[in-house]
């Protein structure tokens, strides 16, 4: 009987996790934004063409679960964008050098979550987002106390993505998790953006 009784609290505490219509999460991760390809920028004599560079990401996601496998996510997303760009003078085909700059984009999103138990404690998770970013679009440098842009890599545009991950829960409130991330952002001269991100989950 009380090998009963144990294993019954055992399997009632494990559904307990799971147990998620009408509970919410938020979670804290930082990650890796892989490098996010390149593109050529012309603004009158001049060309830039700039490379980007892997660099850090990390977001603040908060979701709430109508069903037990249904939800609501939204996310800020901080991405710190660093680029190498040669920069030509065009009539000449003369080149001025190397430059080195850097982009910050600052994203808000919202969208559905879909989420499955994968083992006893674990969760294999969805998730489909629309956002738009805010910040400032030009870069730019001076030469002859003119100044050149150097393309769109962080202004104010909509974005849309996804995400799938895994994340277990080590017991009611607390978990660990990991997720790939995708966002294209259609005005920016790099608009596919790729990420790994690691994170910590609080449910309540």
């Amino acid at each position: 009987m009380k090998k009963i009784l144990v294993a019954a609290v055992l399997v009632l505490g494990t559904l307990g996790i799971f147990a998620q219509a009408g509970t919410q999460y938020i979670a804290i991760m930082p990650g890796y934004q892989w490098s996010t390809g390149s593109y050529t920028y012309n603004d009158g004599a001049f060309q830039t063409k700039a490379k980007g560079e892997g660099n850090f990401v990390f977001s603040l996601d908060y979701g709430y679960f109508f069903t037990e496998n249904v939800g609501l996510h939204a996310a800020y997303m901080y991405d710190k964008g660093d680029y190498k760009a040669q920069l030509t003078y065009l009539p000449l085909n003369w080149g001025t050098g190397s430059y080195k700059f850097s982009r910050t984009v600052n994203i808000f999103e919202i969208g559905p979550e879909f989420a499955t138990k994968a083992g006893t404690n674990g969760q294999f998770y969805g998730q489909i987002n629309l956002g738009y970013t805010f910040g400032s679009g030009e870069t730019h440098f001076y030469l002859n106390g003119n100044r050149y842009n150097l393309g769109n890599v962080g202004g104010n545009d909509w974005a849309f993505g996804g995400a799938f991950g895994y994340r277990y829960y080590f017991n009611n409130s607390v978990g660990l998790g990991v997720q790939v991330a995708y966002h294209h952002i259609n005005g920016f001269d790099i608009n596919d953006m790729w990420d790994s991100r690691l994170g910590v989950w609080f449910k309540f």
